[in-house]
């Protein structure tokens, strides 16, 4: 459910995979949402008050410049859509920790019905949910990711010059 309220989508994050001994084993994909939710676990369980509050105003500040950012944003570049999303995702991980270098897959390299997609196809689906007020969204498996994020960007584009 927290992930359906985020305002950034899954995008393909490369992790490295660590072994017993902390040496590196191998470069991995996951979701920059598994990231985010290990952030989110991290900071819960640093309980750090002082920290937390700091964090949260950034958050909020990065929240307002996605907003900008997003009302200005041309969506009909693929590329530029991608990296949006991706200089937004890395600003956020930031938040968590100052020492976060996120580093992205470009934007072909997800395809229909991997794990990336199929996250994208459930946030685009959430994401739907919240913007039409409760309405469900029919979604074949072929749908391309770009075309989701671009969905998902009018979406919340639409409903942010709506509360203007």
């Amino acid at each position: 459910m927290l992930f359906s309220c985020l305002h950034l989508p899954p995008l393909p994050a490369v992790v490295s995979r660590v072994g017993d001994d902390n040496v590196i084993l191998d470069e991995a994909v996951e979701s920059s949402h598994v990231l985010i939710g290990g952030m989110i676990e991290w900071i819960a369980m640093a309980s750090d008050h002082s920290r937390d509050g700091e964090r949260m105003l950034e958050q909020f500040a990065l929240l307002s410049e996605f907003k900008e950012d997003l009302l200005k944003l041309d969506l009909s570049s693929d590329e530029a859509l991608y990296n949006f999303y991706c200089d937004h995702t890395r600003r956020w991980l930031g938040c968590y920790t100052k020492s976060s270098n996120a580093f992205f897959r470009p934007l072909d390299y997800v395809v229909a019905n991997d794990k990336i997609h199929k996250n994208m196809r459930d946030y685009c689906k959430a994401q739907y949910f919240h913007c039409s007020e409760g309405k469900t969204l029919q979604l074949a498996d072929t749908v391309g990711y770009g075309d989701m994020l671009r969905k998902c960007a009018e979406w919340m584009k639409e409903g942010y010059l709506s509360d203007a």
